[in-house]
């Protein structure tokens, strides 16, 4: 922002980070549907918005190994010439910087309470089944986000001195998981 700051000579002028290492945004959406009084579907959405990442992946086979798409195109004289400078130069690094914006179906479950008539045969009082599963569908992530295969949401943690840089990060696991309840 101009007149944030005081104006220096751009070689002694510090690093700042691009945008918002976020979340500046964040919510969550829950849901619970009861059918016939003993099965039950429960969901949970999450969103984060307004946060970016350093993409480390593209910076450096961009920069480094001048072995992406956008350094052949570079190469070839069909890049945006903004883009070509900040591969060309050093410290210009806006390019990388990618919104992550995400909205996720963090859980849903679907538990089944057993018919009485049925546990009662086995010495139980009360017996449901759950199977539940997290982290298995994002139907949206920011269409500016580049790293495609990773997840927006997998990125170094805010312990870390370089907070949210992303270099090939594995993504958050997925799981689906079964258990049986029971009650004597």
């Amino acid at each position: 922002e101009l007149g944030k700051y005081p104006d220096v000579p751009c070689g002694s002028a510090p690093f700042f980070y691009f945008g918002n290492p976020g979340p500046g945004r964040n919510g969550s959406l829950t849901g619970t549907l009861t059918l016939f009084n003993n099965l039950t579907l429960s969901t949970l959405f999450v969103y984060v918005g307004d946060t970016r990442r350093f993409n480390t992946t593209e910076w450096y086979r961009d920069k480094t190994q001048s072995s992406s798409e956008r350094a052949v195109q570079m190469r070839l004289g069909l890049l945006d010439p903004i883009e070509a400078a900040g591969i060309q130069l050093v410290d210009v690094e806006k390019t990388w910087f990618e919104n992550d914006d995400f909205f996720r179906m963090r859980d849903i479950s679907l538990s089944y309470t057993l018919p009485g008539s049925l546990v009662d045969r086995v010495g139980v009082s009360r017996a449901s089944l759950t199977v539940s599963g997290t982290n298995l569908w994002t139907p949206w992530v920011h269409p500016t986000f580049r790293a495609s295969g990773l997840d927006p949401e997998a990125k170094k943690p805010s312990t870390n001195p370089n907070y949210n840089w992303q270099q090939t990060q594995a993504p958050l696991p997925a799981s689906l998981v079964t258990v049986l309840r029971v009650t004597f």
